[in-house]
């Protein structure tokens, strides 16, 4: 319990000082805190009730990811330009096939290479967690990949900062390049900031289009994790395996707080009341949403163990860098150059 209590303690601290708007920030992402929480219980041998009580981690996670639904409003994208979206989705795929062709080489087991792809490609441990969900992973596998997400992705927010000034990349142009290519909110803001002040919302707005990406990724995933078993079992049953039944709801929410957000956006932009109780229901979903996560996390990661050779997994940390450096040439590539 009192595990619980510190994970809800740590999410009201970082929503009510809004941490994705401060700059050092990388390690105050809840979903790495929970993930570290975990491990100092498993260390200190906490499993007495007043501690800690066994989390059903699977229905949290469907519950998390329909509420994150209300979070993917369309309106965040209206200032992007079509072109760069364009190439995000196009920087997005080439990841995802050339990741996937890497891990046939190196032999990595497909479930904890999607795992890593998703991390890499969309936005870090919140894409780990939700693709768990569709690809149906064990707590090793995810526990894993959110280990070595974490760890590539610390590796980027030094290194990118350090590309950017040796090739000369001007402030808005590392924006595109953090938000296109750095894998969790916390690590881009981070990132961009280490670089320059006016790199800071550039990279926010580019980030929040690669979270908007994340419901065709989890159907691109899905479509390619399960579609060959599912072909051979029930050709007749395809639609309703292949899209679980979570995903569908997720769907319905987001369509539902895009047409309110829509209604709001051109009939009602002015009236205070209507407008606040939205950003309301909104701020309250994104909490409750990254709260359940948290613990989902954390019960993932008190099974786990970082120390273990075996767990560290160095030929998965160098899949996932691979992976990254990936995405961060072609998003130089199409979006800077």
């Amino acid at each position: 319990m009192i595990c619980i209590l510190t994970i809800l303690a740590v999410n009201i601290f970082t929503f009510s000082t809004q941490f994705d708007n401060f700059s050092s920030v990388i390690f105050l992402d809840p979903i790495v805190l929970a993930f570290f929480i975990g491990q100092l219980a498993r260390i200190f041998k906490i499993n007495n009730n007043v501690f800690y009580q066994e989390i059903p981690y699977e229905k949290l996670l469907s519950i998390a990811i329909i509420i994150m639904g209300s979070q993917i409003l369309l309106s965040k994208i209206r200032v992007i330009n079509p072109t760069v979206i364009l190439w995000i989705v196009v920087c997005i795929l080439g990841t995802y096939y050339i990741s996937i062709f890497f891990s046939k080489i190196l032999g990595i087991k497909k479930p904890i290479a999607l795992l890593l792809i998703a991390g890499n490609c969309i936005c870090g441990p919140v894409a780990i967690a939700f693709a768990s969900k569709v690809i149906k992973s064990n707590k090793s596998d995810i526990s894993t990949a959110l280990w070595i997400n974490t760890f590539s992705g610390f590796i980027l927010v030094i290194l990118l900062p350090i590309l950017g000034k040796l090739l000369e990349v001007s402030p808005y142009n590392f924006g595109l390049w953090a938000g296109s290519s750095i894998q969790s909110t916390a690590q881009v803001i981070s990132s961009a900031a280490i670089y320059s002040d006016s790199s800071l919302e550039t990279a926010i707005i580019i980030k929040s289009l690669r979270i908007l990406l994340l419901t065709p990724f989890l159907i691109l995933l899905s479509l390619n994790y399960q579609y060959p078993d599912n072909i051979n079992r029930n050709k007749f049953n395809l639609g309703k395996s292949i899209i679980p039944s979570f995903l569908f709801k997720f769907l319905v929410v987001i369509v539902i707080f895009n047409f309110f957000d829509f209604l709001i956006f051109n009939f009602f932009p002015n009236n205070f009341l209507i407008t606040n109780l939205f950003n309301l229901i909104l701020s309250s979903g994104k909490f409750i949403s990254k709260f359940f996560l948290c613990l989902v996390v954390f019960e993932i990661s008190i099974n786990f163990n970082i120390f273990n050779i075996k767990n560290f997994a160095p030929k998965l940390q160098v899949y996932s860098l691979i992976s990254s450096c990936i995405l961060l040439i072609l998003s130089y590539q199409f979006l800077v150059i």
